[in-house]
């Protein structure tokens, strides 16, 4: 079995949901501040709201992830077989992987607690698990430079834009929603617009990775199909 890869339609089909859960976030949200008494609505809306774990957009999260993890070992694979340098890629794909469980598992917030009792955290470092993910950000950065330089333009900079994106809202709003969480706790409208910002520039960065490597493949690799075959 093979399937077509059509890197513009998945990615205007991944958008589409991103917009339906955004919709979906914004009325539970909308909901919960104008009637909050209504116990049944608001356990319903926590299904779509950014904020809740183990809803459906932490799976939809949690599964392009994944996606692209898969992407970016199937792209490795291809390297190998063409003997041309893999690890880079075999390092990233194993990245992402780890991504998609902390997104299901929620990891990083389990060192919130210890760190923040070790670092005395505070202010926009309030959700102190962003020092040391911040630190490997800018770990990896200097790593991968050299790798990024030697990828064909229009995929280094979907590389460098979807990263921003991601970042930008998985550390950069998390810096503000904790500081924001810290101040006035998290049942007010600014902070839910903060963590609603946060998680669709995540959503959007992924999406747009996954888009950009399947474009490496369409273009670079001349991958137009991906096969699966199963021994007899």
């Amino acid at each position: 079995m093979s399937i077509a890869i059509y890197p513009k339609k998945i990615r205007k089909i991944l958008f589409r949901f991103v917009l339906v859960l955004l919709c979906a976030n914004g009325v539970g949200i909308l909901c919960r501040h104008v009637f909050p008494a209504n116990h049944c609505l608001c356990e319903i809306s926590l299904l779509f709201d950014f904020n809740t774990e183990s809803n459906v957009p932490t799976f939809f999260s949690s599964v392009n992830l994944l996606v692209a993890g898969i992407l970016l070992f199937f792209i490795a694979s291809v390297h190998k077989t063409n003997r041309v340098s893999c690890l880079y890629w075999y390092f990233l794909s194993a990245i992402f992987v780890y991504l998609s469980v902390d997104e299901i598992a929620s990891l990083h917030e389990r060192l919130m607690v210890p760190l923040s009792r070790v670092l005395n955290t505070s202010g926009i470092f309030f959700y102190s698990w962003v020092i040391p993910y911040g630190a490997a950000v800018m770990l990896l950065f200097g790593i991968y430079l050299k790798f990024l330089l030697q990828l064909p333009r229009k995929v280094l900079l979907l590389f460098v834009v979807s990263g921003v994106v991601f970042i930008g809202g998985a550390i950069g709003f998390e810096l503000f929603g904790g500081w924001q969480h810290q101040l006035h706790g998290t049942d007010t409208i600014l902070y839910a617009v903060l963590y609603t910002c946060e998680e669709l520039l995540e959503m959007l960065g992924v999406i747009l990775f996954i888009y950009s490597l399947l474009f490496y493949m369409t273009s670079n690799l001349n991958c137009r199909t991906i096969a699966f075959t199963a021994d007899s």
